[in-house]
């Protein structure tokens, strides 16, 4: 476990911000993984609010590695910076070309595009967005279900023939 604290003081008063940890099995395996990592937030409830942030990985014969972990105060930028560093220090190390897969939230963007893809940053990463995301948001914006399990299918065509069949029904 590779534990990161984030201090904040308020006159005497010391406040944890962020808490981060990695499993060393879990960075080390990572290694024979495809280089996708998939992160996502959740809410915290009742006496201590604030986020989770998971990174996830899969193996080859599909299952789940979780690979990093963080509880934050909140999303923003700052939070989501710390996390997005520590995940590329901590667990792809010098990996080149690692994708991240995520939803569109701002803060994660400017985020992403500042510290993962960015030219500039060694060693390179990609980012994407995540399916069930885009599918949902889709959803909700034009409230169309059937239009929403298309644009699924298109996401998922592994072929470009199939895919652009897809593209043409939506």
């Amino acid at each position: 476990m590779i534990p990161k604290l984030h201090f904040s003081s308020f006159e005497t008063e010391m406040y944890m911000n962020y808490v981060f940890w990695a499993f060393k099995p879990a960075t080390e395996g990572f290694k024979y993984c495809c280089p996708v990592i998939c992160i996502d937030e959740t809410h915290l409830y009742g006496k201590y609010e604030g986020k989770i942030v998971a990174a996830t990985a899969v193996t080859a014969t599909d299952k789940i590695i979780p690979l990093a972990f963080a509880v934050v105060n909140k999303e923003m930028i700052e939070s989501w910076g710390w996390f997005i560093t520590l995940l590329r220090r901590r667990v792809c190390r010098d990996r080149e070309r690692v994708t991240l897969i995520s939803d569109r939230h701002k803060a994660l963007l400017s985020v992403v595009s500042r510290i993962w893809d960015n030219l500039t940053v060694q060693p390179r990463g990609y980012h994407r967005y995540c399916l069930r995301h885009v599918c949902s948001n889709f959803n909700e914006r034009f409230g169309n279900t059937v239009a929403k399990d298309l644009v699924w299918r298109a996401g998922s065509a592994r072929q470009v023939r199939k895919f652009n069949k897809i593209m043409g029904d939506i």
